[in-house]
């Protein structure tokens, strides 16, 4: 299994970003293009990061319940009270 550096992430979804909207980066794109994916790539990083702190909140939620309730899983209803 190969790990991957954050700047390879990111480079492989700005590459991504730029393939979706139909632009080939380089020197000879536009700032304006350029700047599109760039744009584009930060709308995606704020809904990864929006997604991973509700996923953190849920988990923190959950995780105490478990701890107290020794028998089955609160059930739906017993979640929202």
């Amino acid at each position: 299994m190969t790990t991957l550096t954050i700047e390879q992430i990111l480079d492989q979804l700005k590459q991504e970003t730029a393939l979706e909207m139909g632009i080939e980066l380089g020197a000879e794109t536009s700032s304006r293009m350029n700047g599109a994916v760039g744009g584009r790539v930060t709308q995606k990083l704020i809904e990864i990061g929006k997604q991973t702190l509700l996923e953190q909140s849920i988990n923190a939620v959950k995780i105490p319940q478990y701890m107290y309730n020794q028998g089955n899983p609160p059930s739906y209803e017993q979640q929202l009270h």
